[in-house]
C-alpha cells in the first residue's frame, strides 16, 4: 500500500535514468568526480541557471490582487517587500527568497508553520514562469514523520 503512494515518482526516476543528463545530479547522486565550492565550511549552492543568464521570475501569481512583483539573481527582492505583498510571514518569505535564490533549496521547521504552504507557493511561482524561462523538470519532495502519517491515516 505504501509502494502505491510512491510509484508515480518512481516511475517518473525511471524514466529520467533512460536520459544520459539526469537533473541534479550532483545532488540526488554525487560521482567521485563531484566538486563542490565552498564558503567557510559551507557548500555554496548555486543561483539556478534559468536566473543565472539573467531572467527574472513574475511572482505576481502570489501576491495579493496580482500585484506585479519580480525576483532576479541581480535584483532580488527584500523580505519586506514580499511580506507587503503576499500573505507569507516573515519566516516563511525568508524561506521563498533562499529557495527562489538556490538550485537546491531545503525548508525545514516544526509542525504548523507553514512549508507546506511556502512549498506551494515555490510550485506557483515556478510553473507560471515555466514556458518563459524554460524551467523544468520541478522535483518537490515533502518529507513527513511517521507519527504525522498516523494522525492523519484516519
Amino acid at each position: 500500500m505504501l509502494y502505491a503512494s510512491f510509484e508515480p515518482f518512481l516511475k517518473c526516476l525511471k524514466s529520467l535514468h533512460k536520459q544520459p543528463n539526469l537533473p541534479f545530479t550532483n545532488w540526488i547522486a554525487p560521482t567521485s568526480r563531484t566538486t563542490y565550492t565552498t564558503t567557510n565550511g559551507l557548500v555554496d549552492i548555486p543561483t539556478p541557471s534559468y536566473l543565472r543568464k539573467g531572467g527574472h521570475l513574475d511572482l505576481s501569481c502570489i501576491t495579493n490582487g496580482r500585484r506585479p512583483l519580480y525576483f532576479s539573481a541581480t535584483r532580488p527582492i527584500t523580505v519586506h517587500q514580499l511580506q507587503q505583498y503576499t500573505t507569507l510571514d516573515l519566516g516563511q518569505c525568508e524561506s521563498l527568497i533562499t529557495s527562489l535564490k538556490h538550485e537546491l533549496a531545503l525548508v525545514q521547521g516544526p509542525p504548523g508553520t507553514g512549508k507546506s504552504y511556502v512549498g506551494n507557493k515555490l510550485a506557483q511561482v515556478l510553473l507560471a514562469n515555466r514556458n518563459r524561462l524554460n524551467i523544468g523538470p520541478i522535483i518537490c519532495v515533502w518529507s513527513v514523520s511517521k507519527q504525522f502519517l498516523q494522525v492523519n491515516s484516519y
